[in-house]
């Protein structure tokens, strides 16, 4: 059996894991973001896609989604059309909550607390082109 300390040691070594995962996906989409003039189809939803990347740690399910999990927030135009148990709204405090295409006509959503972390700011990316 395990120690309070070993499950809180492996909770925090997930976490790390899954940031990983995390960064990895926002680094995939940096090219969404790096020419400010520059028209990217659907800008607004890949917008929205790399915020919930950043307050990924917000989940409710956060650090135990594996990188495979359907919980990761999708980008744009996902083929696969994956219904997720929680979706990203930045307009309310936990940025995640209970999808409302799940939740039946007389059923109450469940509302989950989550322990708020600092959310990662991106820095900017800074293109040097040389001539």
């Amino acid at each position: 059996m395990l120690s309070e300390n070993e499950i809180q040691q492996r909770k925090e070594e997930r976490a790390v894991d899954a940031r990983q995962v995390r960064d990895m996906l926002i680094s995939q989409c940096d090219w969404t973001h790096t020419i400010s003039d520059w028209d990217v189809p659907q800008k607004e939803e890949w917008r929205l896609y790399r915020a919930s990347l950043r307050d990924l740690p917000l989940h409710p399910l956060f650090p135990e989604m594996s990188n495979h999990s359907h919980e990761y927030p999708k980008p744009p135009n996902n083929p696969a059309q994956i219904v997720q148990k929680y979706v990203y709204d930045e307009q309310v405090k936990n940025k995640w909550v209970a999808n409302p295409e799940l939740i039946e006509p007389d059923e109450e959503p469940v509302v989950e607390e989550t322990v708020a972390e600092e959310p990662v700011v991106e820095e900017p990316v800074v293109e040097v082109v040389s001539e």
